[in-house]
């Protein structure tokens, strides 16, 4: 299956407190932030840090957009 990265949407999570960006946590990385510091990937279940993202997706993140998937 061929993934188009320039067009996968790219969204902060909803929620209040704490959570965990999931590829950390399945690479057994410690990562508990704000879940408003962590984004929903189109077509990935979960959230992930700004880290995870740029690591999948090859994009920056930019905290501008209050859009919630």
């Amino acid at each position: 299956m061929e993934v188009n990265l320039l067009m996968m949407k790219i969204a902060p999570c909803s929620g209040e407190g704490a959570s965990a960006c999931k590829r950390c946590t399945d690479n057994g990385k410690w990562n508990i932030t704000w879940t408003c510091f962590l984004y929903k990937i189109e077509g990935y279940e979960g959230c992930y840090c700004v880290d995870c993202v740029k690591a999948i997706t090859g994009q920056e993140v930019y905290h501008l957009s209050l859009i919630h998937i």
